[in-house]
């Protein structure tokens, strides 16, 4: 990596809901990471991660939460970690959120 922290996001997946009527909704999947190297020498990288994603989920909950109002779900994705080499004592974690946002 180049940079890090850096912010990775994408969409996960998009189902199509049925609504009734001939109105389909569709629900997408969000994702939202932050992702960092973590070498020996720092040993805080929990506290790094848990804070990341602290402040990734209170900008969309306060920036885009109430603009969509109850048609978004806002859940923590599970942290990974793995390393970059074998011989290296670098690690690579990331950790973030999953946006559901169902729109008609």
């Amino acid at each position: 990596m180049q940079k890090s922290p850096a912010i990775f996001y994408g969409i996960q997946d998009i189902a199509a809901v049925d609504g009734g009527g001939g109105v389909v909704a569709k629900t997408y999947k969000i994702f939202v990471e932050v992702v960092f190297v973590q070498n020996a020498a720092r040993p805080d990288a929990h506290k790094r991660l848990c804070r990341y994603v602290r402040a990734i989920e209170e900008i969309f909950e306060s920036s885009f939460a109430p603009a969509l109002g109850h048609r978004v779900k806002i859940e923590s994705a599970m942290p990974l970690a793995w390393q970059l080499e074998n011989d290296s004592s670098e690690e690579v974690k990331t950790g973030g959120i999953i946006l559901t946002i169902t729109l008609v």
